[in-house]
């Protein structure tokens, strides 16, 4: 009984234990894992329209969503966080876009509608890992947004 008793006292004080090792909550772990992602989209949608890969006006467009995200989200970054994120060990530094393979050619509408509903579906996702409400709130709504830009690409 005394065994039970100080475990249960044990597991109750876990709570107020500031156990991340990192100098990054996981709030912002997802918040920048979701800014690169967003940055690597935006990418792939500028050299769309430089090349002319599909509707000019819809990828323009939604280019633009991708950019008011994208300053959303940065922010919605802690108030002494760095701008650009530190660098971790085993974190793949950024492809510059002329290097980048899957940048070969000008990814089709296909491609690009095949990417939203992806980032789409991970939203739901990054949205539970988070703790502060209001940027769970932000992730789903760019989720949503995201799942809007494929219905469009669909059409076009």
């Amino acid at each position: 009984m005394t065994v039970a008793g100080a475990s249960v006292a044990a597991v109750a004080g876990c709570g107020t234990v500031d156990w991340y090792p990192s100098d990054t909550t996981p709030d912002e772990h997802v918040l920048r894992s979701l800014l690169r992602e967003k940055e690597r989209m935006l990418v792939r949608y500028e050299h769309a329209l430089v090349e002319g890969s599909g509707p000019s006006d819809l990828l323009a467009r939604v280019s633009e969503n991708h950019r008011t995200h994208l300053d959303a989200l940065t922010e919605a970054l802690p108030e002494d966080a760095e701008p650009t994120p530190p660098t971790e060990e085993g974190s793949p530094e950024p492809v510059p876009a002329d290097e980048d393979p899957d940048l070969a050619e000008a990814p089709s509408p296909a491609a690009l509608r095949a990417m939203e509903a992806a980032a789409a579906g991970a939203r739901s996702d990054q949205a539970a890992a988070v703790t502060d409400r209001g940027l769970a709130q932000l992730i789903g709504s760019v989720g949503a947004c995201e799942a809007g830009h494929a219905y469009l690409l669909d059409d076009a």
